[in-house]
Parts: structure tokens; C-alpha cells; sequence
């Protein structure tokens, strides 16, 4: 069986990843973003699908705690990995890096006036 790549008409990965930060602004808060979109297609479909990263304001982006999947053909998000699972994963990145982090802020503390 052949799978089709994505037409011409389908969104960009720039518009797909547009519309997952969309999302997670509007539902979840500023402490997540979208990271950058791959391909996935099945025998019925075509999406994007992105990673949802942790961010802190003073370190970046902490790591992944999720996907968003956004439909190429409708621009519509289909699928996200559910909240209390990112949670956790938050949870586990937050503790894991907490000595990081700590440091990154008092960084930016200290380099303001």
C-alpha cells in the first residue's frame, strides 16, 4: 500500500505548530509550547504532530511532556496527550532539573539592575 505525502492544499508545519500553541495557550497556560512538527499519516489521514514542552521563563524549555496532533487537511487538533499524564511529566522534569533551574534564576536575579 502507498501512503499519499501532503498535498498542496494541506496546512504547513509552521501553521500546525501555530495552531498547537494556540491550544495550549487558550487550555492549558504559559508554562507550555509547542515544539517543532513531524509528518505522520495513516491509510485514512494526514496530521502534524508536535511535542509539548515544558518552559520555565528564566532556563527555556525544560523537556517534553506531551503531543498535540493537529489534522493537515482541516488544521483542527485531533489528539493531546491528556493533562493529568503531563502533569506527571512535568512533575518528574521539574524535580529532575530543580538544582538547574534554581541556578538559571537566580542568573537572571542577579544580572538585573
Amino acid at each position: 500500500m502507498l501512503i499519499e505525502n501532503l498535498t498542496q492544499t494541506d496546512i504547513t508545519a509552521q501553521q500546525a505548530r501555530l495552531i498547537a500553541e494556540t491550544f495550549l495557550l487558550d487550555h492549558l497556560g504559559d508554562q507550555l509550547t509547542a515544539g517543532e512538527p513531524w509528518s505522520a499519516q495513516s491509510a485514512i489521514s494526514r496530521a502534524w504532530v508536535a511535542p509539548i514542552l515544558l518552559t520555565r521563563s528564566a532556563y527555556g524549555p525544560v523537556g517534553a511532556v506531551g503531543v498535540i496532533v493537529i489534522d493537515a487537511a482541516t488544521g483542527q487538533v485531533i489528539a493531546a496527550t491528556p493533562k493529568d499524564i503531563m502533569q506527571e511529566q512535568a512533575d518528574l522534569l521539574l524535580s529532575a532539573q530543580q538544582s538547574e533551574l534554581d541556578t538559571a534564576l537566580q542568573k537572571l536575579v542577579a544580572t538585573r539592575p
